[in-house]
């Protein structure tokens, strides 16, 4: 499956259910793409106050393409409170939405930031879909 990205590099990535390929660690990209009912948003690198004005871009067009958005944050190597404000932005647009904002495979520093922030009780976490879990901190690969 093809997405299309969206990188200050402005070289395209090739994905595999959202998780990017081969990315660069140093760089930020976005891609987005159609799974079944809804779009997916996946984010890779750090979320900060330079690269949060790109992702709410993206969001803002990822939400009007679906019903659904789901944000893929699996590849996500750190996010501050411009990107947490991104995702809290999001969340309030999705009571236009028919169902409400799905944020993909968080980090455990992702997660803690969120638990935090009382941010887990407006956004639906769903777990990575390579282990199941919802918990990140009973997984080690996570604390790699």
């Amino acid at each position: 499956m093809r997405g299309t990205s969206v990188g200050f590099d402005d070289r395209p990535i090739a994905t595999d259910r959202g998780h990017a390929i081969d990315a660069d660690p140093l760089v930020f990209e976005v891609c987005v793409f159609d799974e079944g009912d809804c779009s997916v948003v996946a984010v890779h690198g750090e979320v900060d106050a330079c690269t949060a004005p790109a992702l709410a871009e993206c969001l803002t067009r990822a939400a009007q393409r679906s019903s659904r958005l789901v944000i893929d944050v699996g590849a996500v190597t750190f996010i501050d409170g411009s990107g947490l404000r991104v995702l809290l932005t999001a969340a309030g647009g999705s009571g236009r939405r028919s169902d409400p904002l799905v944020l993909r495979s968080p980090t455990l520093a992702i997660w803690r930031l969120l638990a935090i922030t009382g941010l887990t009780s407006q956004i639906t976490i769903e777990p990575d879909r390579r282990d199941g879990d919802l918990r990140p901190w009973r997984n080690r690969a996570h604390l790699r």
